[in-house]
């Protein structure tokens, strides 16, 4: 049976990050009708789920590529932005400490665990004392 299911996949796309994310929501809408009986969030978890089916069972790989490149670009910018990654100064945060300058405002990023430094402003040349 094994053997057969294989030779059936092969030459088909299986399933990647688009169909996963699919089969997620599928199933989430699916648990929420399971407490909340609404018969519209319920289709719409079937069809994502077949959609998520039919794009696994698809020989068009350069269309199947295409939509994933395009889910994975959103996906990885809204990934990143509650990771902190898009936001300006969002180095390592556990070994860094980020002030700001007291006349220009300008974000100075410093090591955290020196004590009492002198911070000097790269843009304006304000020298203030923190504890980082």
């Amino acid at each position: 049976m094994r053997e057969k299911f294989m030779r059936f996949m092969q030459g088909r796309h299986g399933m990647d990050q688009l169909s996963k994310f699919l089969i997620g929501v599928g199933i989430a809408l699916w648990i929420i009708t399971i407490f909340l009986p609404n018969n519209g969030i319920y289709s719409v978890a079937l069809v994502l789920i077949f959609v998520s089916y039919l794009r696994a069972f698809s020989k068009n790989h350069p269309q199947r590529y295409r939509e994933n490149e395009g889910f994975l670009r959103y996906y990885n910018k809204v990934k990143g932005f509650f990771k902190g990654g898009s936001r300006p100064g969002s180095g390592n945060r556990k070994n860094q400490r980020i002030f700001t300058c007291p006349s220009c405002k300008q974000k100075i990023r410093v090591p955290k665990g020196k004590g009492r430094i002198k911070i000097k402003c790269p843009k304006c040349g304000t020298e203030f004392i923190k504890k980082s």
